[in-house]
């Protein structure tokens, strides 16, 4: 029993020891979707709980037009924080990714979702700083895909670890993180979303080299130039860079989408594997990717960073960014 009117029925990842629980509401007759919280460091201390809690509930407070709905923010029995949510049909983003590549139409639709939920959290001055396929859910409804996004309020529990895939430079840095954070991670997704793989590995965000392949140069030719555009944009490494805001995210994404349905209807993505250096794909060439484009600088300019230079078999060479 997580209360007196709360029981747990079952891992939703069908393990013992996991932290997602479907659960029996005996109040409601209905099932429900428990999840446990815990702050990092882990502390002992009542209060400090009772302040995560207070935290996630002010999150709740906000109404999202694509979030779960919450019902109850408490402490268990045992003292251990809790989330009481809605039980939801469907499949996470993250579980729908490991089929592959989405349909541009379909991305196009998740982007526009999580975007207002974004836009109307940020407003409020809340932010998610965890986003990522997981925290996506999916849902089927009469009108296509119905999106809802879980954890708000949860992110800024415990740091993000260097190792996760959708971490913003700032992120990693360890700097003051704001909404763009948010923006990043969303431009990650939407990137993984359409081309099926990562934007940066851990070794380029280890050299701190984030610089991607442009789509243009990884999918097909023909695609509109706003592509390119809009993803230099969204994961631009500075955050005064990027798009301030979630719906002039969406509404840049959902203008070139037409084109690039068109542009790839009918043509098979390249296969050839793209490293360091610009693969062009298969498809009538252009003169935009005929040539190889000048990597920028690596970013950031920061006293504290480390900027490695070197690959193959030389030896890397560390610099001081001060000298």
């Amino acid at each position: 029993m997580v209360n007196e009117q709360v029981r747990l029925a079952k891992p939703l990842q069908g393990k013992a020891d996991s932290r997602v629980w479907v659960a029996d509401q005996l109040d409601w007759k209905k099932q429900v979707v428990v999840k446990f919280f815990a702050p990092e460091p882990p502390t002992d201390d009542v209060d400090a709980l009772v302040g995560l809690v207070e935290k996630v509930a002010d999150a709740a407070q906000v109404e999202l037009p694509h979030a779960v709905q919450t019902f109850e923010h408490a402490l268990s029995d045992d003292g251990t924080p809790y989330v009481l949510m809605e039980l939801l049909a469907g499949e996470s983003l993250d579980a729908r990714l490991k089929n592959g590549k989405l349909r541009v139409r379909e991305a196009g639709e998740i982007v526009a979702q999580v975007a207002a939920t974004l836009a109307k959290a940020h407003a409020a001055g809340i932010s998610h700083f965890h986003l990522e396929p997981a925290n996506i859910f999916l849902c089927k409804s009469s009108k296509g895909t119905d999106v809802k996004v879980l954890n708000f309020g949860l992110g800024g529990l415990r740091p993000a670890p260097r190792t996760w895939p959708y971490i913003s430079p700032e992120q990693y840095l360890n700097r003051v993180v704001d909404h763009r954070t948010d923006l990043w991670s969303l431009g990650e997704i939407a990137y993984e979303m359409v081309s099926g793989r990562h934007p940066f590995d851990a070794d380029k965000r280890r050299r701190l080299k984030w610089v991607f392949t442009a789509p243009s140069e990884l999918w097909i030719a023909g695609l509109p130039e706003a592509v390119d555009q809009w993803f230099n944009r969204a994961l631009a490494p500075k955050s005064e860079k990027r798009f301030q805001s979630a719906l002039e995210m969406a509404s840049a994404f959902a203008a070139f989408l037409p084109g690039m349905e068109l542009a790839l209807e009918g043509k098979e993505p390249a296969k050839a594997a793209v490293g360091e250096h610009k693969v062009i794909a298969v498809g009538e060439p252009s003169s935009r990717a005929a040539a190889p484009k000048p990597e920028p600088e690596s970013w950031p300019d920061d006293d504290d960073a480390e900027i490695v230079v070197g690959d193959g078999d030389e030896e890397p060479v560390s610099i001081d960014v001060e000298e």
